[in-house]
């Protein structure tokens, strides 16, 4: 026959590779599910953003030496808002049901404020 130990081992790898091969087939299924159930929602749509909100945006951040990049996420639900400063890369993702309107003037606000102004604001 064989060695009972050398069976076991191989036994007992050739079941944990069958479920972890099974696991990894869940997952991927899962993936895929998802991103046809995103695939399912309304899409960004950057012309239903205010153009004078945007230029707004645009002005305050590369007023402040930073610059804007404007896209959308991959399966095109969401609005990608990337502020590119110096070394600091960020991308904030604006899903296409919330506003995107009042994100850039938050945005705006945020880079139109003085430096120190919260502090300042939080002293009185």
């Amino acid at each position: 026959m064989g060695n009972p130990a050398r069976d076991g081992i191989t036994k007992k790898y050739r079941t944990s590779t069958t479920s972890a091969t099974q696991r990894d087939l869940g997952k991927a299924l899962q993936r895929r599910s998802r991103r046809e159930n995103r695939g399912a929602a309304e899409r960004a749509d950057w012309s239903s953003a205010s153009p004078e909100i945007v230029l707004g945006a645009i002005v305050a951040v590369t007023n402040e030496g930073a610059a804007l990049r404007f896209g959308y996420t991959r399966d095109g639900a969401a609005y990608a808002i990337g502020v590119l400063d110096g070394d600091n890369k960020v991308t904030e993702y604006v899903r296409e049901s919330e506003d995107v309107n009042q994100y850039l003037r938050d945005l705006t606000q945020d880079f139109n404020e003085p430096l120190g102004s919260e502090d300042l604001a939080a002293e009185l």
